[in-house]
């Protein structure tokens, strides 16, 4: 395991609480968001990804955005499920806007496409979508940190997520100026 995955997975005590803070209000908002009349059941998503860094650049539009010095579309994959207790395991491809701003930060918009399994809910694939904003990379480092948001896109899933209708939640990463990145995605979905 790197040193950027063992200081994610293993971390601080600042990271284990902000998981932690991810876990819970990530849950409370799912649930205060599903509507009664939602079918299926609520199952957990937590897990631990890798992404080796992006593979080029991706076939998609990037919308203008306000303020942006610099847009970059780029794609790659994410291993999910890396750690023995995670929910969810399996492989996602990723197409995201990255919008580097003036200040440093970046924020990025984008979808991905998870294949693989999901506990209590079976096998198949399921889009989702993601908004994030990175921190200025560390100038000794150059890594970053990043944390944003993830919903499910419904109408997507296929195989056991064929019902799979909402879902969403929080992600948490450090990511290296190739785009190597360890980091959690926290949240629910019905399924």
């Amino acid at each position: 395991m790197s040193d950027l995955a063992t200081r994610l997975v293993h971390g601080s005590r600042r990271a284990r609480r902000l998981v932690g803070m991810i876990t819970v209000g990530s849950l409370v908002i799912f649930l205060a968001a599903t509507p009664a009349h939602a079918s299926g059941r609520v199952v957990p998503i937590y897990t631990h990804f890798f992404t080796p860094g992006a593979t080029g650049p991706a076939d998609i539009e990037c919308a203008p955005r306000q303020g942006a010095q610099a847009v970059t579309a780029l794609e790659g994959f994410s291993d999910k499920g890396v750690e023995p207790f995670d929910t969810i395991r399996g492989q996602a491809h990723y197409k995201v806007c990255f919008y580097t701003m003036a200040d440093g930060t970046t924020q990025s918009s984008g979808t991905e496409t998870f294949t693989g399994t999901i506990d209590r809910c079976g096998t198949g694939s399921v889009m989702w979508r993601s908004e994030g904003s990175f921190t200025a990379p560390d100038p000794a480092t150059g890594i970053a940190q990043a944390k944003g948001t993830w919903s499910v896109v419904p109408g997507t899933g296929t195989g056991g997520f064929s019902k799979m209708r909402n879902g969403g939640g929080r992600w948490a990463l450090e990511s290296t100026p190739q785009l190597e990145a360890n980091g959690v995605q926290l949240g629910a979905a019905t399924c």
